[in-house]
């Protein structure tokens, strides 16, 4: 039991409390050390231009198929598919 000046008993906080103030202390010293170090500075990049997406896909003007078509589907589905007109 701690007494303050005058003999009054002062309450403790306990084991488990002071216990819970240390651990942010200690784990930003960890964090201070494992875990800034790592931490890289790279410079913002600069300004690139929007990719150009090639929206309508080429047909073979033997088949009419695309290439997609052509390597996805079976040989009687690219005659149905050849036949269509788009």
């Amino acid at each position: 039991m701690v007494l303050d000046e005058e003999g009054n008993p002062i309450k403790d906080e306990g084991l488990i409390k002071k216990g819970l103030k240390f651990i942010p202390e200690v784990g930003k010293k960890l964090f201070d050390k494992y875990v800034n170090p790592l931490t890289v500075q790279a410079p913002p990049l600069p300004n690139t231009p929007m990719p150009v997406v090639k929206t309508a896909a080429l047909k073979n003007p033997n088949t009419n198929l695309t290439r997609t078509q052509e390597a996805l589907l079976s040989p009687e589905e690219q005659v149905i598919a050849g036949k269509r007109i788009t």
